[in-house]
């Protein structure tokens, strides 16, 4: 695996930082270097935010990401500071629910699914649409083996959550082939 660059984007609450940090043990756990980092936005929850992880098979000299590989946007505010910044033949995820309009770009591949309707549908809250999406990611991009970031989840949850956070992983991992929308 080369460098890959993968960007989080929502709000505050939403926890996209989790994610990311669950995301960047799971590359540890399949023997990838990985570095993982954050922007709060000043209001904390509510307020905009972004976490990133850098994942590859040799040391990361650099750990911001430059220009992502994969990015997924969970608002609309996310959508407009972040939707077009994507690596030229890279992926923009984009949870439909929360953002029903976007357009398409012809530099990279764009796929919209309403992760927060499947989530709050299929498992009854929307705590855990961070990690429907991520699901999801991991399906489509194999970035990591879903059975990694399975495990990662262990380090970061106990009991009921870490139960509803894995049922969460593999209802987005089997969303793959339910796109809303797909482009590019």
């Amino acid at each position: 695996m080369k460098r890959t660059e993968i960007r989080l984007a929502g709000s505050g609450g939403q926890g996209l930082i989790t994610a990311a940090r669950i995301m960047a043990k799971a590359a540890l756990l399949d023997g990838l270097n990985a570095l993982q980092s954050q922007v709060y936005g000043a209001e904390a929850r509510g307020g905009a935010t972004k976490s990133e992880v850098v994942m590859a098979n040799r040391e990361v000299w650099y750990p911001e990401v430059l220009e992502p590989d994969i990015v997924a946007i969970m608002t609309k505010a996310s959508f407009v500071k972040y939707g077009l910044k994507v690596k030229k033949n890279g992926l923009r995820i984009i949870d439909t629910f929360m953002v029903p309009e976007y357009d398409d770009h012809p530099d990279f591949k764009t796929v919209g699914i309403p992760f927060t309707h499947y989530d709050e549908t299929q498992l009854k809250n929307r705590l855990s649409t961070n990690i429907v999406l991520i699901g999801y990611l991991i399906a489509k991009t194999k970035v990591v083996r879903p059975e990694s970031f399975v495990k990662a989840i262990g380090d970061f949850f106990k009991d009921e959550k870490l139960s509803n956070n894995e049922k969460a992983f593999w209802l987005g991992h089997s969303l793959l082939g339910k796109e809303d929308r797909i482009s590019g």
